[in-house]
């Protein structure tokens, strides 16, 4: 179920880093590959907001890596946006790298 902004529960679990809530979520069968209006997925709001767990955890099970948003975007371009903003961020754009994530194929 999604509200009107395409958010389902997954999502404000993985903006607000509540690690716990989306590994029920996840096990529950909900889709941790879901977009919402903007085209941003779970992997997509963790990152942006620096929640490393959730996104470390999201990575492991196997979340689209290189999805992109509306914008055109991937996780690892928000991560590699935000690296020197905080030890999170840095530690977010080093994970995705070394799971294998790409950048999108737009010009920084």
């Amino acid at each position: 179920m999604k509200d009107f902004n395409g958010f389902s529960p997954i999502f404000a679990a993985s903006s607000e880093g509540y690690l716990e809530i989306v590994r029920h979520l996840s096990e529950c069968e909900c889709n941790k590959n879901d977009k919402n209006k903007n085209g941003s997925s779970s992997l997509h709001l963790a990152t942006i907001e620096g929640h490393y767990l959730v996104v470390e955890y999201l990575g492991l099970i196997g979340a689209n890596l290189n999805a992109e948003d509306k914008k055109g975007k991937t996780p690892l371009d928000y991560a590699k946006e935000r690296r020197n903003e905080n030890a999170q961020y840095k530690k977010i754009f080093y994970f995705l790298s070394k799971l294998g994530a790409k950048y999108s194929n737009q010009l920084f």
